[in-house]
Formats: C-alpha cells, structure tokens, sequence
C-alpha cells in the first residue's frame, strides 16, 4: 500500500513535490536552467531560473486548500492589481493559455494545481520595523482596497464574520485543538464565540466596509520594489473585513520586537498602530467603529491560526507549533477585553 503523503517526513514530501514541479515546468513557454526550493508551508514554491536570466515562481498548491474556482478569483484579482500599477506578482500563462494547471506526478497520489508568477525584484525589511515602513503598509492595503475591483467574490467567502471565527471557518475550527485542556479549550471557545459576536455586529451595520483584501500581509509578504513598496503571496486573499488587513502587519511587526525592548511594548504597540492607520488614513477613511474593530480582528487573527495549526498534520514542520501557540492565545486572552 502506498504510504499517504501526509505520513511522509518532510523532506520525503519536499522532494516528491519537487519532481511534480518539474512536471509542471513543461506546461510554460519558459527555458529553464534550475529550479529551487523556496517554501513547504501553506503550499511549496519554487524559484525558476531560466536561461535568459529571468525568474519566475512557481507555485504547487496544497490539496484540497482552495478550489481552482477560488485560485483563478485570486489570479485574476491580481491581474487587476498589476494593472493598475502596483507592485504585485504578475501571472505567467501556460502554452495552452491557462493561468492554472493541474499537474500529476506517479510519487505524489491525486493531481495539484500549480501557477507560475514573474520574480517580484525587490529587498524584505528585515529583522526591524519603523513607522515609516508601518505607514507605507497602511498606503498600501489602502490602495488595493480603493483600485475599483468591482468583479464579484464568490468563491473566497474567507475573513467576513463567518469564515474568520463561524461553525465552518476557513483555517479549520477552534473548539476541538489537539493538545489543548478542557479548561484550556473551554476559554477559547467562549472567547471565539464572543468576538464572533463583535464581527457579525459590525459586518451587519457596514456591510460596504469588507471587499477583497490580501489577508496576510505581514513583513515576510511586503517588498520594497524600484516603484515603491510592493506585496506577494495573495494565497489567502479573499472577501473580508477591510480593517483585518492591518490586523496582520501590526501583529507582525509586534513579534519582530526584541526582548530587551520588551518593557517598553505598551508604548511601541500604540506607536505603531498609530502609525499604520495615519498611512492607511492617507488613501482611504477610517473612523472610531474601525478602530474599535481592529482590536477584535487582532485578536480575532491569534485564535484563527490555531485552527490553522491544528490543521496541518499533513505538514510536520507546521503542527508542531500548535501548543506554544495555544499557551500564548490563552495569556493574551486574559488581558482582552
């Protein structure tokens, strides 16, 4: 019988998907010279030199993540970003004309959907965080959300109300982690329930405050590019609240910290909150009901990817993260009100 991919180490998987990979590569009008690793994670990614110099990257997608419904809305949201001049992966189409492929390999059970982008060229922040680059995220998250994308979601129904914290959610449910006490799993349920509350009331009276927003644009997402500040990996892009897109970069830069400036915390948190909205304000409105929902959805984001987490355990380098995580929620949780 052969062994299923979800019980195979992580190299094992890392090497399959690699060769399936290099099946996909046919599919492109593109020379390739090598291809490297980049990423196992939400989905595994590859660099492609070709032999003109250029890179590209390769995306083979995690089974049953998204449906090819929901990978084309984000391709084709991207598209609209390209062309409206931001700095964002541009997507390569296959010989046939796909922007998508399913693509099987003997080693690997089932096909897998795969896209190809153009290498965004540009430096990561680093190990730090400033104001400036926390305004220029603001900008940034604003502008997509005022590029006039008008093309219906229906296939990334993910972060309004009921895909972020409801009965089915997209990361996977909370009120069952591995690991977790019932005294422990109890104050996340109930946690999960209220603030699910808090977004149901806030999506029910501005239902024109969610569109499509990227959704997990922390640091290692955003790019400074020639043009400007640019982002890449759109993976989780989907209709939702447009304010949890600052919910992640402020997270982001909170745990990029050091300890020893950890006295200090209560002051650089509102420094750089305060920093993100004045850039965000700069494009796009944001008023009190905002601000009050963007400590929810900080908090909203924390106990989600505990359902993230408590999902992959067909990625052993992921779930083994899941009871540090619970610990910290659970601390958090006692200082939320």
């Amino acid at each position: 019988m052969t062994q299923s991919f979800k019980d195979l180490s992580y190299l094992t998987q890392v090497r399959r998907l690699r060769l399936l990979a290099l099946e996909a590569l046919k599919l492109y009008a593109i020379r390739s010279k090598r291809i490297d690793f980049i990423n196992h994670g939400e989905n595994t990614t590859f660099c492609v030199h070709s032999e003109e110099g250029k890179r590209y990257l390769l995306r083979v997608h995690r089974e049953g993540y998204h449906t090819a419904l929901a990978i084309q809305e984000e391709l084709q949201w991207l598209t609209h970003l390209n062309q409206q001049g931001f700095s964002v992966p541009n997507v390569i189409t296959s010989k046939t004309g796909n922007i998508l492929e399913s693509v099987a390999h003997p080693s690997i059970l089932g096909p897998r959907n795969c896209c190809m982008f153009e290498w965004v060229h540009g430096r990561f922040i680093g190990k730090s965080v400033s104001t400036k680059h926390l305004q220029a995220v603001g900008r940034l998250l604003a502008g997509f959300q005022n590029s006039g994308y008008t093309t219906p979601v229906r296939h990334r129904m993910y972060w309004d109300a009921s895909g972020m914290l409801g009965d089915d959610p997209k990361f996977g449910s909370i009120d069952s982690l591995d690991g977790a006490s019932p005294e422990e799993q109890d104050l996340i349920t109930r946690a999960r329930r209220s603030l699910l509350e808090k977004l149901i009331a806030y999506q029910m009276r501005f239902p024109a405050r969610l569109g499509m927003i990227h959704a997990d644009l922390h640091f290692g997402n955003m790019v400074n590019t020639a043009s400007g500040p640019g982002a890449i990996d759109f993976d989780d892009c989907g209709f939702g609240f447009y304010i949890y897109d600052l919910a992640i970069p402020f997270i982001s830069s909170i745990n990029m910290i050091p300890k020893s400036k950890q006295d200090q915390l209560p002051e650089i948190k509102a420094r750089f909150k305060e920093a993100l909205f004045s850039g965000y304000r700069s494009v796009k409105p944001l008023d009190s009901h905002d601000e009050e929902l963007f400590e929810v959805l900080v908090m909203s984001r924390k106990l989600l990817m505990l359902g993230w987490l408590n999902s992959r355990s067909d990625n052993p380098d992921i779930q083994r993260h899941l009871k540090g995580a619970i610990t910290r929620v659970l601390t958090e949780l006692q200082f939320f009100r």
